[in-house]
């Protein structure tokens, strides 16, 4: 299941009944447990969509639970580990409690480009308030990102969640691909943000 696939109201309520009807020595199994929570996940991300007469806070609580379960079996999952964050700061708000979270996805994948897409702008967003270590596997996955050619992102990180540390940002990428440098450059050039970026000579024009 991909979690930004769309549903029907009611039918994440049906998919996850089915799930939890399996024999118990099933949903033990790791993969079981993860699709259960994913399911809870991605109900409780559509609160706003749920059915009247719902408990929004027993949903997200569910869906925490569920997370829980399945980590505790695959504790290596760093995208679980991210969806458990998005849970928990939609319950109580984005606080201390809740960034190890993060932290625990950066150390589980610190280099799983997929994940790294939506990621590194909420790593960004709670940059002060994470450890130095996670922090500097967020200025590195920016720079991977950049590296791989993921130029739009990187700009948008930059120019928005990202605006405070820019300056680390932008000296992490001295030994990133010259034409994906380039390519950012030009980019935020169209923004009209002039920056200056490690082996990337400055222009007054962003295009050739």
């Amino acid at each position: 299941m991909i979690i930004d696939d769309r549903f029907r109201p009611g039918s994440l309520s049906v998919m996850l009944t089915q799930l939890e009807a399996e024999p118990e020595q099933a949903v033990l199994r790791s993969n079981m447990a993860r699709a259960e929570a994913l399911v809870s996940i991605r109900r409780a991300e559509g609160v706003a969509n749920l059915e009247s007469g719902i408990d929004i806070d027993e949903v997200q609580e569910r869906a925490e639970r569920k997370a829980r379960k399945s980590l505790a079996l695959n504790p290596s999952d760093s995208f679980l580990w991210l969806m458990l964050y998005s849970v928990a700061s939609a319950r109580r708000g984005t606080d201390v409690g809740n960034v190890h979270y993060v932290n625990a996805s950066y150390f589980a994948g610190p280099h799983e480009g997929w994940i790294a897409l939506s990621r590194n702008r909420l790593g960004l967003s709670i940059f002060p308030i994470l450890d130095p270590s996670v922090q500097q596997l967020i200025v590195s996955e920016f720079a991977e990102l950049v590296d791989a050619g993921f130029v739009e992102i990187p700009a948008t990180n930059l120019m928005g969640v990202g605006w405070e540390e820019r300056e680390r940002l932008l000296n992490a990428l001295r030994h990133v691909d010259p034409a994906s440098k380039k390519r950012l450059y030009k980019r935020l050039r169209q923004d009209g943000v002039k920056v200056a970026i490690p082996g990337v000579e400055e222009e007054e024009r962003p295009w050739p």
